[in-house]
């Protein structure tokens, strides 16, 4: 008797590990942005978002391109005009909130990071030498922005630092093969990189495997986090879905990419039929790695959290799809669009 409840323990342990909640929800706060909206929250396509001291930043297409409101939806400031003079932008990608309250924008046209303080002014300008493509990742209290340029035709991928003030990148860590890489075809596949608050980063690419790395401030290797789940296939529905969005958005990032002086990209517009394991990572104020994985249903998301140390706290499920998100403090926010495609952004509170 003893055997079969053994073995029984044995079948039902995957199962229950799958299904287990980290000790945190998420609560609706608010929504900025709507159909009637004008003004701040009159979004054009969100581009970029942060979240830090109880503020969310919104970096948006058009003039004013840096949006910062309240917890409570409030706009707090506007700035960012377009151009190609000092404090200007053409097309910014992502917005890094500071600790005082400053931002670090990465224009993708300019191939440069440009800092403004809490009112708007800037306050500096550093070249990103990475090329067209590049992935960035900051945190508010860290002296640096950490970045990897897109070479997938590469086996090893550089991932560089550079500190706050400098325009001299330095090399902060190289990818070895054993971790999964992207394929030649894919941007989208491209590593997904996370700043660590007390300084380094988690990097995965979350396709072939569930295989996220971990270094340390001075670029030193820490830990592989990894999870034995399986990546679920996606409906007939969702692939026609995906394919169209991919379709567009290649089409989009073409006529981005030739406005900047570029030749635009060969994108393969095929889908894969099952999903990937991750598609972001974000650390909160304490150290927490959340982790957005695509197991949730169409109309869901279900993020993992580990604990600073690399341990799987569980799992926790929002009851609606996002493609990426944002997190300081006790704050997640994602950018969103309705059926009629308005563009909004989502808060919610981490309890």
């Amino acid at each position: 008797m003893r055997s079969v409840i053994a073995a029984l323990l044995l079948i039902l342990a995957p199962a229950a590990a799958a299904a287990q909640a980290a000790p945190f929800r998420l609560e609706p706060v608010t929504r900025i942005g709507c159909a009637e909206c004008d003004g701040p929250e009159m979004f054009t396509r969100v581009m970029g978002l942060g979240v830090w001291d109880g503020r969310v930043y919104v970096l948006d297409q058009t003039a004013p391109m840096v949006r910062v409101f309240d917890a409570a939806g409030h706009p707090v400031r506007v700035f960012g005009r377009t151009g190609d003079g000092p404090g200007e932008l053409r097309m910014p990608m992502r917005i890094f909130p500071r600790e005082d309250r400053g931002v670090d924008v990465y224009d993708m046209q300019q191939m440069r990071i440009t800092s403004f303080d809490s009112i708007g002014n800037q306050t500096g300008n550093a070249p990103l030498r990475a090329g067209l493509f590049v992935r960035l990742a900051a945190a508010p209290r860290s002296d640096f922005t950490y970045y990897t340029p897109l070479r997938p035709d590469r086996t090893d991928q550089p991932v560089m630092r550079l500190a706050r003030g400098s325009d001299t990148p330095e090399e902060f860590t190289v990818l070895t093969p054993n971790i999964p890489t992207a394929r030649t075809d894919e941007i989208t596949h491209a590593p997904i990189l996370a700043a660590r608050p007390a300084g380094g980063i988690a990097i995965g690419y979350g396709h072939e495997a569930y295989q996220i790395r971990v270094f340390d401030e001075q670029g030193s290797f820490v830990r592989d986090i990894v999870r034995n789940v399986s990546r679920p296939r996606k409906t007939e529905k969702e692939i026609a879905k995906e394919q169209a969005a991919r379709e567009m958005s290649i089409g989009r990032l073409s006529a981005m990419v030739t406005e900047a002086g570029h030749d635009p990209p060969r994108l393969s517009v095929s889908v894969d039929e099952e999903r990937r394991h991750f598609t972001d990572l974000q650390f909160d104020a304490a150290g927490r790695l959340w982790v957005q994985t695509e197991r949730g249903s169409p109309d869901s998301t279900i993020f993992d959290v580990f604990d600073p140390g690399g341990e799987y706290l569980g799992g926790v499920s929002l009851p609606t799809r996002i493609n990426s998100f944002a997190l300081g403090d006790d704050l997640l926010a994602a950018p969103m669009s309705d059926d009629d495609g308005i563009h909004y952004i989502a808060v919610w509170r981490v309890r």
